[in-house]
């Protein structure tokens, strides 16, 4: 399991993203670019781990009822 950003902000000894990090996370606007990114972060570049993160944004995308609101970016910076 991964938590990412789940520390409170500024919190004491927590290194800042890398350059690279925050780069791919600045290109974040639509669905399909944080597809693109949750697949370079959290997903080796090997065929098999890039099908299983696949898979997993599919399964992330297959609920079509009661779903959450899409936060925007007053989430994101709250």
């Amino acid at each position: 399991m991964i938590l990412a950003g789940t520390a409170p902000e500024g919190g004491e000894g927590l290194a800042p993203f890398s350059s690279e990090v925050q780069s791919i996370l600045a290109r974040v606007k639509d669905n399909k670019s944080f597809g693109e990114a949750v697949l370079k972060l959290f997903f080796a570049s090997t065929d098999t781990s890039q099908a299983a993160g696949r898979a997993f944004l599919e399964r992330l995308g297959a609920r079509n009822e009661d779903r959450e609101p899409p936060s925007g970016d007053q989430i994101a910076r709250a």
